[in-house]
Order: C-alpha cells, then structure tokens, then sequence
C-alpha cells in the first residue's frame, strides 16, 4: 500500500458516513409539554382519565336508578284498556245455522 492510501480509506469513510440516514423520530425521546396548569386544572385532568373514578361515578348512577325504581312501587298506578266490537248482518247467516236476521 502506498503511503497515503490510508487517507484516501478516510476520506472514503467520512463521505459513507455523510450518506448515512438520520436517526428515526420514534428513537427520539418525546418532548414534554410546555403548557403549565394549576393543581385545580391538574385535578380535573387526572379525575377525567382515571378508570377507577369513572367506575365509580357509574356505580353510583346505578345505584340511583335502581333507588328510582324501588321507589316507584310508592306512586299510584293507572292501567286501562278499551275494546269495540261491531258486528254486521250477512246474507249467509241462514245458510250455516245463525239466525236468519231481524223476523
């Protein structure tokens, strides 16, 4: 090997290393939030997205249904019903056994 061959196998690898993609966003730590809120605003972030309140804000909204409806056996009850029957004369009513109308 020639005396400069070793920079020109230098130069050669600084330009690959030029050629070399950029890191990929996803390895790139994420960036924290720069908006700052108060501890009433923290509160109601954290209430929103914490599972076990909302569970429990469900179950009391059940609860409350059912109380709902154990109390409605309290209040007075109205049931109805209607019927209507007309009935016509034929003209075969003397043929299969009925009356054979007004005499």
């Amino acid at each position: 090997m020639r005396p400069c061959g070793w920079w020109r196998l230098a130069l050669i690898g600084a330009i690959a290393l030029l050629y070399l993609p950029d890191p990929v966003p996803a390895q790139q730590p994420p960036a924290l939030p720069t908006e700052t809120i108060g501890l009433e605003r923290a509160i109601e972030l954290a209430e929103a997205r914490n599972q076990q309140i909302t569970v429990a804000l469900s179950g009391v909204r059940r609860a409350e249904g059912n109380e709902q409806q154990a109390r409605s056996g309290f209040f007075p009850q109205l049931f109805g019903s209607a019927s209507y029957d007309r009935t016509l004369h034929s003209e075969f009513q003397g043929i299969f056994g009925g009356s054979s109308g007004p005499a």
